[in-house]
């Protein structure tokens, strides 16, 4: 699947993740997904739901709530020759209804990144990963997701979060049952 090209063209309104920021997406999450499962919050032009199954995503859950943009998403995955769950709809409603390893949330750069960071939270078993405008700084604790990091890539940023409130940080093992050593790796 990897180098293939995908049919149509880039509808009025989708902003397809460059290939920059895709690169580096996957740098972060990892070359070998095995068995993930996956949400593709903003599925666009689909290219991060099919680049999850080639690397061996398990389910990959895409959610594009414009019909036009979905039937060319479908219409790629056909072409591949791969099954994905796309849903047509809101992605607002999904987040409270079910769990992903990872969500990848690239909304629409006008809307509040931050809002939606808030609202995906729930739906986070491991990994979110946000594409957004470089200028906005989104907030270090999230429900039960921490900041991991930040990288800017011309003018957009990805930003990691983690369960956890220690993030970038290495937890050490218990030295007792009330105290535990925890080392920075600054």
């Amino acid at each position: 699947m990897r180098g293939r090209m995908l049919a149509g063209k880039v509808l009025p309104g989708v902003r397809p993740t460059s290939a920059r920021v895709r690169e580096a997406l996957f740098s972060i999450v990892g070359q070998d997904m095995g068995g993930l499962s996956v949400l593709d919050a903003f599925g666009g032009s689909g290219m991060l739901a099919f680049e999850s199954l080639s690397r061996g995503a398990g389910r990959v859950t895409v959610v594009e709530r414009h019909g036009p943009t979905a039937a060319a998403i479908r219409q790629n995955a056909k072409s591949l020759g791969v099954v994905i769950d796309l849903r047509v709809r809101d992605v607002s409603q999904l987040f409270d209804e079910e769990q992903f390893d990872l969500v990848m949330l690239d909304p629409p750069y006008g809307d509040d990144a931050e809002d939606w960071v808030l609202r995906a939270a729930v739906a986070v078993r491991h990994l979110l990963v946000v594409e957004h405008p470089r200028n906005i700084v989104l907030p270090e604790i999230v429900g039960n997701l921490a900041k991991d990091r930040t990288r800017c890539h011309g003018r957009s940023a990805l930003t990691v979060y983690r369960p956890g409130e220690l993030s970038g940080l290495e937890e050490m093992p218990v030295v007792s049952d009330d105290l535990a050593v925890i080392e920075d790796e600054r």
